[in-house]
């Protein structure tokens, strides 16, 4: 019982980095992508792996014997697989990220040193409701 409860703790934990936004697969080229490039989410996934592999050890000296010793591992292995996949998944959208907003930032200064006007900023999506011309008095 105590196993299962592990296992499915393990489970319900794992992955803040699977839920982090990365940048399109295909950027619009003027507008800058929307995403995280800081890496503090797939740093909590790496030590909690860390940490179930240090679980995992433990629990694999402490001398158990038979069901407690097999779903101990069993969570432990399965703990280390989520958080180091969703580790390794958030480093990645990480560094993609901020590989697209480096070329964002490369194409802004080489339009400025070519003197083109940036790109007009978008605010959210457009109004529906056409924009009326101003009323002269």
């Amino acid at each position: 019982m105590r196993s299962i409860l592990t296992l499915v703790a393990a489970i319900s934990l794992a992955g803040c980095s699977v839920f982090m936004p990365g940048p399109p697969s295909n950027p619009d080229p003027n507008v800058f992508p929307r995403c995280h490039e800081d890496a503090l989410l797939p740093t909590f996934d790496a030590a909690w792996a860390v940490l179930y592999v240090l679980g995992g050890a433990v629990i694999a000296t402490e001398g158990n014997d038979g069901e407690d010793l097999r779903g101990g591992l069993l969570a432990a292995g399965i703990g280390v697989a989520a958080f180091g996949g969703s580790a390794w998944l958030g480093f990645n959208k990480s560094k993609r990220c901020e590989r697209a907003k480096d070329a964002y930032r490369a194409r802004y200064e080489q339009m400025q040193r070519e003197s083109v006007p940036p790109p007009p900023m978008q605010l959210g999506p457009p109004s529906s409701a056409p924009l009326e011309p101003p009323s002269s008095m």
